[in-house]
């Protein structure tokens, strides 16, 4: 195996994606193949999530960089195209700079962020002031491209408003039944899309806001079309296993979205319910994986 690559992490994979068995056993191969074709030397692999494998690399013109692959074909292989997508749009202003991508091999490298800790490590109010401020800051006015090519959040709750009740059927009914009834009747609301999106990261957790050169910039963009609160979420409930155990836990939540609401100029209930309805999105998706944890979700939805 691959350094750096777990059987805990091996095995999210093998579960996240169809084809993941196939795409770990030619990962090494194709680890060099990009390699050596870009001219790159690794220098040591990286933590990250379940969506690829990170490398530490030093490009030929000695720039610090790290090369990501992930699996292609599918709903990653569209993931891949976004990511890379909003990368090229921002062009290194308020996201890593990409310096070269290949969709064909799932492979993308961008500079390597110094000092690079992730946005969790500052105090919680911090983190969501600067996460929220970042946000902003790359969000922007939908153009014509981003018409054409980003899907609409708005769109995917709308498909699930339709399937709630067979949804929670599925998942057990995990919320009380006042919070079930609210969550659908939210859905509900915002599968209308009323006002004009605006292209938003799409999962701006702390895990994927670097402190680099004095500030901080965004990496792995999920890109979506909605409004400004949507962006708010991943910051409103990060840190779940620290935050379920403060005994002031409903009042963090609470301040948290109300920092989001003033740093995004949103209304404080539409982000709780951006909130509210991403997070059924996460049980979702979740439930067709495998192998996860949603307790701390659903705990979550019972306090916002």
């Amino acid at each position: 195996m691959l350094d750096g690559l777990t059987d805990d992490h091996a095995a999210a994979v093998a579960r996240r994606f169809p084809d993941g068995e196939t795409w770990l056993a030619g990962l090494e191969a194709r680890l060099a193949e990009v390699v050596a074709r870009w001219r790159l030397t690794p220098l040591r692999p990286l933590p990250g999530g379940i969506g690829g494998y990170l490398l530490d690399v030093r490009t030929a013109d000695g720039r610090d960089a790290v090369l990501k692959l992930s699996p292609t074909g599918g709903a990653q292989g569209a993931a891949n195209r976004l990511e890379a997508y909003a990368l090229r749009r921002w062009a290194g202003d308020g996201a890593a700079r990409m310096l070269g991508v290949d969709l064909a091999a799932g492979a993308l490298l961008l500079e390597r962020c110094r000092p690079g800790a992730t946005l969790d490590t500052l105090g919680d109010e911090e983190m969501l002031e600067h996460g929220c401020g970042l946000a902003r800051r790359l969000q922007r006015p939908a153009d014509d491209e981003d018409l054409l090519i980003l899907p609409r959040a708005a769109e995917e709750v709308a498909i699930r408003a339709q399937r709630f009740g067979g949804l929670m059927d599925a998942l057990g009914h995990p919320f009380s039944p006042a919070r079930e009834q609210e969550i659908g009747a939210l859905h509900r609301a915002l599968a209308t899309g009323d006002g004009a999106p605006v292209a938003c990261h799409g999962d701006l957790n702390p895990g994927n806001v670097l402190a680099h050169d004095g500030g901080h910039v965004a990496v792995d963009p999920l890109p979506v079309l909605a409004d400004a609160a949507y962006d708010a979420v991943s910051l409103v409930w990060a840190k779940r296993s620290w935050l379920l155990a403060q005994p002031d836990r409903a009042e963090i939540l609470r301040r948290r979205i109300a920092i989001a609401s003033d740093v995004l100029d949103a209304d404080a209930e539409h982000v709780r319910a951006w909130a509210l309805v991403r997070l059924t999105g996460v049980l979702d998706e979740r439930s067709e994986w495998g192998g996860y944890d949603t307790a701390p979700f659903v705990a979550l939805a019972e306090l916002l």
